[in-house]
């Protein structure tokens, strides 16, 4: 797995499984009743508004897999940084101008979870799972998904741990933190990840030698 010509591919595995979980997207579904409280919402209506977050999330990830052969594997992960790059930067910014917001940030704070949780679960959320199985080579499959699958719950782990911690420190910053993340994706993807929508595991293999290969003739 540890191969020259096998590196690309555990860098965008890797990449991809750690930057799942670094735009925020568990911080939003574990904490929401926290961020809803804070935004002026009861507890009850905090705990019914999580409820209708994770019905959002298994209905968009079920629609993600009607068109996820309809459109580039990179394309709709730039798609979908940037749109949750904009609802982030749009939390933080309406969260920190919560004086001047009034009644309406409970509602406007809501709106911004849904709509990050719309583009987490059409893109991120399953096209991470389905690209690390698509981009290692047969021998070392296993392991590839494996690592990538570890990296992408230590990740997990660290942002669920230090998620409150950063909320008490900077407060509404830390969705401004999440939304810079966010818009790191956008050129991770763009520069090192591979598009493999409609390639054969084979050909996605042979590109990996062919370029490594070519690089070190060069």
């Amino acid at each position: 797995m540890f191969a020259q010509w096998v590196r690309p591919a555990l860098v965008v595995g890797v990449g991809l499984a750690v930057f799942q979980q670094i735009i925020g997207c568990n911080t939003v579904i574990y904490y929401a009743p926290t961020i809803l409280t804070e935004a002026g919402f009861g507890a009850s209506a905090a705990i019914l508004s999580t409820v209708g977050i994770g019905v959002l999330n298994v209905l968009v990830t079920v629609l993600a897999l009607f068109i996820m052969d309809k459109f580039d594997r990179k394309k709709m992960l730039i798609f979908g940084g940037a749109g949750m790059a904009v609802t982030l930067i749009a939390l933080g910014v309406f969260t920190a101008a919560s004086s001047n917001m009034g009644e309406f940030l409970p509602y406007i704070t809501l709106a911004a979870c849904g709509l990050y949780i719309f583009f987490f679960a059409l893109t991120w959320g399953p096209i991470m799972w389905i690209m690390i199985g698509e981009i290692f080579p047969l021998k070392v499959r296993g392991l590839g998904v494996g690592a990538s699958g570890m990296a992408n719950w230590s990740a997990n782990l660290v942002v669920a741990l230090t998620f409150p911690l950063l909320l008490a420190k900077t407060g509404e910053a830390v969705f401004l933190i999440f939304g810079a993340m966010a818009l790191l994706s956008i050129f991770f993807v763009k520069f090192k990840v591979i598009e493999t929508r409609g390639r054969t595991l084979e050909s996605i293999e042979k590109d990996l030698h062919e370029k490594y290969f070519k690089q070190k003739g060069a």
